[in-house]
């Protein structure tokens, strides 16, 4: 009561008296708690949709989820590897690994640990056409980036697809969950990998 301000401490080591406070004190006191909730309710609101949004994802229920800025897109990426599904990618490989060097490893060593492959179509100049190392479980394929000057990231499992982009200014992940969205998405990669890109 006495962090409450509504009673006051006084004496000696010896001997500790109270006296309550003037009764107009609760008045005081009653307000500032229900400033301390409102504000609370404010901070809640602010967090409510991201909660929302984890939690929903979580239960790989359908939905639209937005992730932004670099830590964003890293949060996106590890939600596409708790599923432990194989990973079908559209991406500029060098803007990529570019915008975030420090988190490509982890993902790669994640996957592999995981036994997860990765297909990609990557636009490069031809000079770069070529595949990867099959320890790292993945294989790449290549379209001329003069004809394909594909800039972002897109990866499609059996439960979801992702996009992300590179722009450090506006750097944003999106994940869609919804089983007619992969499904149509798995259709177009599958279309690249056979009948566009190069081994």
């Amino acid at each position: 009561m006495e962090e409450k301000a509504l009673i006051i401490k006084t004496g000696s080591a010896k001997q500790t008296l109270f006296h309550a406070e003037h009764p107009e004190s609760l008045t005081h006191y009653l307000q500032q708690e229900e400033e301390r909730v409102t504000r609370q309710q404010e901070q809640l609101r602010g967090l409510l949709p991201e909660m929302i949004s984890a939690y929903t994802l979580a239960e790989n229920k359908p939905g639209v989820f937005r992730f932004e800025g670099k830590n964003g897109m890293i949060t996106a990426y590890e939600e596409l590897l708790k599923d432990k599904l194989n990973i079908n990618s559209i991406q500029n490989r060098t803007q990529l690994r570019k915008f975030i060097p420090e988190y490509n490893p982890q993902f790669v060593a994640t996957r592999v640990k995981n036994r997860i492959f990765h297909r990609i179509i990557s636009p490069a100049p031809l000079s770069e056409f070529g595949t990867d190392d099959i320890a790292d479980m993945r294989e790449v394929r290549y379209i001329d980036n003069t004809r394909f000057p594909f800039n972002m990231d897109l990866k499609i499992t059996n439960k979801k697809v992702l996009m992300t982009t590179f722009k450090k200014e506006t750097a944003a992940g999106m994940i869609i969950v919804d089983p007619e969205v992969v499904r149509n998405y798995k259709i177009l990669f599958e279309f690249l990998w056979n009948d566009v890109a190069k081994k």
